[in-house]
């Protein structure tokens, strides 16, 4: 559902709201316009509109992201016992800002095995650690899946 007020003497005030609930997102959009043309204003309230899906977008990926490398066990392992040394967490922190700034920059498809190496890599010589339990492809595979529903959900 979107809900427009047009023809407010000034741009007073942008809100948006997102609001899921049984698979099903409505979005209200409530933007308060200043004297314009129909144009115009259908110009500005789709910036609006595409200005706040994105950043709505880019907080789901990051919240996802840091979600998911909050229940890799390997991770979760090699933070726990400091095999990282005493900033093991910090660590966990950057890679997971690594990641989404990799992924929400990314417009094109991203293949798995570039992803399963970074992580290979950054296990190894972050933490000293050979992840031999299939996890890094999981991991790996489950991150190319919140990259596409990130670029699918840019795409509407």
């Amino acid at each position: 559902n979107h809900l427009i007020i047009p023809n407010i003497s000034r741009i007073l005030h942008i809100h948006a709201y997102i609001h899921t609930s049984s698979s099903r997102l409505s979005l209200i959009l409530c933007v308060l316009f200043g004297q314009h043309t129909l144009r115009e204003r259908e110009t500005q309230t789709t910036f609006v509109f595409m200005d706040s899906i994105n950043r709505n977008n880019h907080r789901e990926l990051q919240e996802s992201i840091i979600l998911l490398l909050s229940r890799w066990y390997a991770l979760q392992m090699a933070i726990k016992n400091q095999w990282g040394g005493c900033d093991s967490l910090h660590k966990s922190h950057q890679l997971a800002s690594n990641l989404f700034s990799w992924l929400s920059k990314s417009n094109e498809p991203i293949c798995v095995e570039d992803l399963e190496n970074i992580l290979h890599e950054f296990m190894l010589l972050t933490f000293n650690t050979e992840v031999e339990d299939g996890s890094i492809e999981q991991v790996a595979e489950q991150l190319i899946g919140l990259h596409e529903d990130c670029l699918l959900r840019q795409s509407y």
